[in-house]
This record gives structure tokens, C-alpha cells and sequence, in this order.
């Protein structure tokens, strides 16, 4: 056990958590708004299968968003 760690993480029979490819895209609208887009994909390792039973498969993040400047 680790000291201030955290418990479900101490529990993985592996420290390979998995890999993540994530792209990145940002646009101005205007000298005030900023159009940012985010898409990910994940593949868990062999942490995450074995913690899982081997029932896991790649999970995708999508995210849009507009951000103010004043």
C-alpha cells in the first residue's frame, strides 16, 4: 500500500492504465470568440482489461466549445 494513494489503483495487476490519441482544434471566430473542438479515442491496457474481465473495447470523447474574451 502507498501512502495517499488511491485505493482502486493499488488494486491493478499492471501500472499499463492504456493509450489515448487526442486532437486538438481551435478557431477564431473573432477577436472575442474562440470555436474549440476536442476528439479523443482511448484503448485500455492490460490494467483496465484485467480489472474489466477483457469485456472492454475503445471509448471516444467528443467535445465542442465556445469560449469569451472581454
Amino acid at each position: 500500500m502507498v501512502l495517499g494513494g488511491n485505493p482502486a489503483l493499488q488494486t491493478l495487476k499492471s501500472y499499463d492504465l492504456g493509450h489515448e490519441l487526442l486532437l486538438i482544434g481551435r478557431y477564431y471566430l473573432s477577436q472575442n470568440f474562440l470555436l474549440q473542438g476536442v476528439g479523443s479515442v482511448a484503448f485500455p491496457g492490460s490494467a483496465i482489461r484485467l480489472a474489466a474481465d477483457n469485456h472492454t473495447s475503445p471509448w471516444v470523447t467528443l467535445q465542442v466549445s465556445l469560449f469569451m474574451f472581454f
